[in-house]
């Protein structure tokens, strides 16, 4: 028999659902002003659904905390059974400490094929992002990955922890990703092109740019790389037309690439992440 699909859009419909045949689960609560007690009662209850194999949590713009976080890295840690996971916790002041724990809470879901992780705005340092960093190199298993960590505070040891985590991915098809507005210098965008040259599974990236400095797609690793085969920029709004052509110029020297897309983020909704709408 097939698994049901059910989306919560207010706590108190989601508290008070008891549907034990649910299989995959949707909670959709952006912008909802959620406080601390509540993303409390949602961690409580998401127990319920333990053995769940898809899981969306919709929270961004709640300024949740890392109090918060910490209720929801408790939570996923129930979840063993997960193919599908994705996260949306942006602009939420998760810190170090939120995100640390949410990593923590991970590390239980190991069989996760296709992970989303929005992490946008949320303070986080090199801390937060080795311990992301800590936590994908738990997925043996994963082969489409979303890891957008724009507007943060991290450097290159935050993104040695990332690149670190992603090297042990090494069934990894797909990637979309987003690192801009941070304190990475030339030699953490080094290492991340090092990155993905290596991972020799990886046939379509999609790379957010968020300001005309970042120095993705530069090295000779990546120009040379023998694995990406489709490419797709999305640019912020705010980047001036010199730097969309700077950066379109570096992808299409990379040699043994097949396919090239331009997209501004609006053309997506929202915050130019693509939401989940599985079944």
């Amino acid at each position: 028999m097939q698994g049901q699909f059910k989306r919560f859009y207010n706590l108190e419909e989601f508290v008070k659902s008891k549907e034990n045949a649910i299989t995959s689960l949707s909670i959709w609560l952006i912008n909802k002003k959620l406080d601390y007690e509540g993303v409390k009662t949602i961690s409580s209850n998401l127990k319920e659904y333990k053995d769940i194999t898809k899981l969306d949590l919709s929270i961004s713009g709640n300024k949740i905390d890392d109090k918060g976080a910490y209720a929801f890295g408790q939570a996923l840690s129930y979840f063993g059974n997960l193919t599908y996971l994705s996260l949306y916790l942006n602009d939420n002041n998760i810190g170090d400490r939120g995100i640390t724990k949410i990593s923590i809470g991970l590390s239980n879901s190991s069989m996760i094929t296709n992970l989303i992780l929005s992490l946008g705005d949320n303070q986080i340092n090199d801390d937060g992002a080795y311990a992301v960093g800590v936590a994908l190199r738990k997925f043996k298993h994963l082969e489409d990955l979303q890891l957008w960590l724009n507007g943060n505070q991290f450097g290159d040891r935050g993104i040695s922890g990332i690149v670190t985590g992603l090297n042990n991915c090494t069934q990894l098809k797909i990637l979309k990703a987003g690192f801009g507005d941070n304190k990475i210098t030339d030699e953490g965008y080094l290492k991340l092109d090092q990155c993905l040259a290596g991972l020799v599974n990886l046939q379509y990236l999609l790379y957010g740019f968020f300001s005309g400095s970042e120095k993705m797609l530069k090295s000779r690793d990546i120009l040379n790389c023998k694995n990406v085969r489709i490419l797709t920029l999305q640019f912020e709004p705010k980047l001036l037309k010199s730097e969309k052509i700077q950066h379109k110029i570096k992808a299409l020297k990379i040699l043994r690439l097949v396919v090239l897309e331009v997209h501004q983020y609006e053309d997506y909704e929202d915050d130019g992440i693509d939401y989940p709408y599985f079944e």
